[in-house]
């Protein structure tokens, strides 16, 4: 973790990454069975963040737990295997992030050459609850599975005449469920 090199400075002189780091480090001392740690990777600059999420995983691999709270999604995504979104003090979903961000409604992209055509061939389908117009297509929300929907959409497509140039579920991320959960933020 990098502190051997400022052994000999004065922690006030620390960055904040720095003294994340001696935190860190100081609950490793009693080489716990459980580490809980609060937005871990503030103050860390990309490459530390990296090299955090490495630490993480030894530690795991190692017979460690690793709690992490963190407001920012997107590094418990890439560092955590499990994940529990809390909301006004209680637990709304839980457990390993890809079926956490996959739950609820899919959704498809499709960039093609006629998006109105599309649109209008695509408007009959039941397997789409929604068809919004993109800069280079649709993206379509799905009633039910993205695979199952990816096909029928581009049956249906092809059958209309409409060239397609690239079709593919969209990914969603923890953060998006977490909006979708949540609402948006109120000022």
């Amino acid at each position: 973790m990098e502190l051997a090199v400022c052994a000999d400075d004065r922690v006030r002189t620390y960055s904040m990454g720095m003294r994340q780091r001696l935190g860190i480090a100081r609950c490793l001392l009693a080489d716990p069975e459980l580490l809980i740690l609060d937005e871990p990777t503030n103050g860390l600059d990309p490459a530390g963040i990296l090299a955090f999420r490495a630490f993480v995983r030894e530690l795991v691999a190692d017979g460690c737990t690793v709690f992490l709270s963190s407001h920012l999604l997107g590094e418990i995504e890439k560092t955590c295997d499990a994940a529990a979104i809390v909301h006004g003090g209680r637990v709304l979903l839980e457990g390993p992030i890809a079926r956490i961000a996959a739950a609820g409604a899919g959704a498809v992209v499709v960039d093609c050459d006629d998006p109105a055509a599309a649109a209008t061939a695509l408007g009959r389908l039941p397997a789409l609850t929604a068809i919004d117009r993109t800069a280079t297509g649709l993206r379509l929300t799905v009633a039910g599975d993205e695979r199952t929907a990816t096909a029928v959409v581009t049956r249906a497509l092809v059958m209309a005449g409409v060239d397609v140039y690239g079709i593919s579920p969209v990914r969603r991320t923890l953060e998006e469920r977490f909006l979708e959960l949540t609402g948006p933020a109120t000022p």
